[in-house]
């Protein structure tokens, strides 16, 4: 008759500190008699390591907004924790595909910092932000050696210039130029003389007063790395506009919205609405008009 095993009180603190496979190997016995003990006990199964320990307010924030894995290797610990923990809590695991509806002035971000630089800014994920960058062939941020050579051409010349001989964004060039408070290089000479207003006040109002064409004064101020002036607080989106997009032409819900269409067609992007086929547009905004005048019939 074999002899009963007699737990030690040493032996029995290893329950559930690791996996029984691995509390077997240590106290040199098989692993369904330690599991078979663990159980008797009322110990929990060993899930990575993080029983027992409290997890701090900044981990559990984390939880979701990156991969496990990356969780995992910031705060040190096993990624089969982080899964148990995030399916504990019912959090849904991180996609950089998740939707995210990106602001102009966010955009113009991507690609001048490091994309974990960019995130910290905005307060998104270092995913979302590289997911952001790609899906707009926008390049990697790389440190620029800025030599003798290139600092004469800023200022000299055009920002976009400048940014294609150097292999970077307009952006970044606008930025060094302000920074070392070089100003923008002469504007063309069917606009000279009205440079200094441009960012003053909304490309529509510059247009009125000087008779040049909207279009001209976006690239003018495109080129000298100005940002725009919008006349008014951006007015958010509401419902019933959104539900608009992709059933009608881009042109269609500027037109009943009040808002340009470059607008309609930016929101469509950024919420990943497919447009409406082009040989639709047509037949659905004579149809959509149609209705709105028997309505007011």
């Amino acid at each position: 008759m074999p002899l009963k095993l007699h737990w030690t009180d040493e032996m029995l603190a290893m329950l559930g500190t690791a996996s029984d496979k691995v509390i077997a190997k240590r106290l040199g016995l098989h692993p369904q008699t330690v599991r078979r003990q663990r159980v008797q006990r009322g110990c929990d199964t060993w899930q990575g390591g993080w029983v027992g320990l409290t997890w701090a307010p900044e981990a559990l924030a984390q939880l979701g907004t990156m991969s496990d894995g990356q969780v995992a290797a910031r705060f040190k610990v096993s990624k089969s924790a982080v899964w148990l923990k995030r399916q504990a809590l019912g959090i849904a695991s991180f996609s950089p595909r998740r939707r995210r509806v990106w602001a102009e002035a966010e955009l113009a971000l991507l690609g001048t910092a490091s994309d974990q630089a960019v995130a910290g800014q905005l307060g998104c994920s270092e995913g979302q932000v590289r997911y952001a960058r790609k899906q707009r062939s926008i390049p990697k941020f790389q440190p620029v050696h800025w030599t003798a050579a290139m600092l004469q051409q800023l200022g000299a010349v055009p920002d976009t210039h400048v940014a294609q001989a150097v292999g970077i964004s307009v952006t970044r060039v606008g930025a060094e130029r302000q920074r070392r408070g070089i100003p923008v290089a002469r504007a063309p000479r069917w606009f000279d003389g009205h440079l200094e207003e441009l960012g003053t006040k909304p490309d529509s109002q510059i247009v009125k007063q000087h008779g040049v064409n909207v279009s001209a004064v976006a690239k003018v101020r495109k080129e000298y790395s100005i940002p725009a002036r919008n006349g008014s607080k951006r007015r958010p989106w509401q419902p019933e506009e959104l539900e608009l997009l992709g059933k009608v032409s881009d042109a269609e819900v500027a037109r009943r919205t009040g808002r340009t269409k470059s607008a309609a067609t930016l929101e469509r992007m950024n919420r990943r609405i497919p447009g409406v086929d082009p040989r639709e547009a047509g037949r659905l905004q004579r149809s959509a008009r149609l209705a709105e005048q028997r309505v007011k019939d």
